[in-house]
Order: C-alpha cells, then structure tokens, then sequence
C-alpha cells in the first residue's frame, strides 16, 4: 500500500507539473489584426500602456483593432507566445501577413514584425511593431524610425502615423 500512495503522489506531482507549464505557455494562440482601411505605416502594440485597455482574449483567440494612427494601447504586459496571425483591415478584407517584405506577393500588406524595446532613463517601452502597405518597393528599416519614437516617449504620446 505505501508504494501505491507514492506511485499516486509521483503521477500526481508529474500532471500537475505539466499542466502548469502549458498554462503558463501561450503557444496555441492566434492574433486577430484589424487595421484602418487604406493605412500605410508602422502599426504598434503598446504594453503596459497608461490608460490602455486589456487584449481582448475570447478562448484562444486575441483580436486587436488599431486606431487610425496605428497604435494600439493594452495595459496588459508584453508575453512570449507561439500561434497564427491573421488581418483584415476594418472593410473585412483580408491581408496577407509576410515575414519579410521581399517574401510578399506584392500589393498592399503587413510585414517585418518585430518585438522590441526602447527606453529612456525614465521611461521604458515595449512593443510589437509591423509596417503595413505596398510590399513591392518596401524596406522598412526600424532603425530609421528609433529617433521619432524616442521623441514620442518624451513627448508621452506614440503615434506610429508620425513616423
């Protein structure tokens, strides 16, 4: 009987550990984008955002919508994840997603994204950044854009439109 009550424990300790880590892991997950019709720019996640609003998580499925200056706002903190990506813009049209822009088809799309961060000495960002337009010519380069959003950190506000 005490070797049973172990096997039970170890089996116990066992599930317990594995269904703990997979519910500390977001790998199943898809994102939902949603961008204005017709926007051409940097498209922004903001975490820990002041005055932002939570993610907008229903099951396994996040759904962000940007505003017309491409940022989106959460008060949620950045986290790592695995999943799909999906985007419409807000007609409903699909758009196709691209790691990089040379991979596209071409015609009008998101690509290059990007998780990232910049700080200052009182203030820290972290953010996913994608740009969103004509992938025929594209080359976004996030570092032809680190200056202006530094500028937006001090002036306290991102506004991807700007950059």
């Amino acid at each position: 009987m005490p070797s049973m009550i172990k096997w039970l424990i170890c089996v116990g300790l066992i599930v317990t550990s594995v269904t703990g880590c997979r519910l500390l892991r977001d790998d199943s997950l898809t994102w939902n984008y949603i961008v204005p019709d017709n926007y051409v720019g940097w498209l922004v996640i903001q975490y820990d955002c002041p005055g932002g609003q939570p993610l907008n998580r229903q099951d396994d499925v996040i759904t962000v919508r940007f505003g017309e200056d491409g940022l989106f706002c959460t008060s949620d903190s950045s986290f790592g994840w695995h999943g799909q990506e999906h985007a419409t813009n807000t007609s409903g049209i699909p758009l196709p997603i691209s790691l990089r822009a040379e991979e596209s088809a071409g015609g009008y799309g998101i690509c290059c994204g990007l998780r990232t961060g910049i700080s200052t000495n009182s203030y820290e960002l972290q953010m996913d950044l994608w740009w969103v337009g004509n992938m025929k010519n594209a080359r976004p380069q996030f570092g032809l854009i680190r200056e202006e959003i530094m500028q937006d950190m001090i002036d306290g506000k991102i506004v991807p439109s700007d950059w």
